[in-house]
């Protein structure tokens, strides 16, 4: 719902209020969008054909990677959906453009609220899914099944921000980076943890006395 607010306010500040929001809003589409193509390029590297002798290490890897992924982009579709007063959001911001729409040059009320309705709709499952078992307690479901949800519903989040990034500011969008930098998976392939010295040596005398407790 629009702010009630944004009915006293004038053009020039309408204009710079949006402005301002779309900022936001838009830096968070690229922050995911970046993410979203690391998150790929883990789930690539961990299943590519080398590594089918692994595939159950690689499996559990994967599987908390994925619950972190899946987390943080449910949650980016919640906020960007969020209605609540004072939230900075692309559904308020639609509903202000939508209600003021003579504010912003070349801007139909009508086109405005078909994109609002587009997007909801494009992000209904994947934020039931967050509502549901991320911000509240139900029977957990296979998360990994709203992953194609989740693809949907950001895809549509970006075509919005870009659309109305270009209405609102005259500009386009600088486009999100597609590649991050090749070297950044080599992190995945040193040991996290080696055991020490003296670890290795107890393991291979068995335990001592102390260890061993009382008889």
């Amino acid at each position: 719902m629009a702010s009630k607010r944004i009915a006293s306010l004038s053009i020039d500040q309408l204009r710079e209020r949006w402005r301002d929001h779309i900022e936001w809003i838009s830096e968070e589409a690229s922050y995911m969008a970046e993410h979203r193509t690391r998150y790929r390029f883990v789930q690539n590297w961990l299943f590519r054909p080398r590594s089918r002798a692994w595939v159950n290490r690689h499996l559990q890897a994967y599987g908390w990677i994925g619950i972190l992924w899946l987390t943080a982009g449910l949650m980016s579709v919640r906020r960007q959906l969020d209605d609540q007063y004072g939230s900075i959001s692309l559904s308020p911001l639609l509903h202000e453009i939508e209600s003021r729409s003579e504010a912003l040059p070349g801007a139909v009320a009508a086109e405005v609220s078909a994109d609002r309705q587009a997007l909801q709709k494009a992000c209904a499952p994947a934020l039931t899914f967050a509502h549901r078992q991320l911000a509240h307690r139900v029977p957990w479901d296979d998360p990994f099944v709203s992953m194609a949800a989740l693809d949907v519903a950001l895809d549509a989040i970006e075509h919005a921000v870009h659309k109305y990034y270009r209405a609102i500011t005259g500009q386009e969008l600088p486009p999100f980076d597609p590649e991050p930098d090749p070297d950044w998976l080599r992190s995945f392939e040193v040991p996290w943890r080696r055991p020490c010295r003296r670890q290795s040596e107890r393991g291979a005398r068995g335990p001592t006395t102390e260890q061993q407790g009382p008889a």
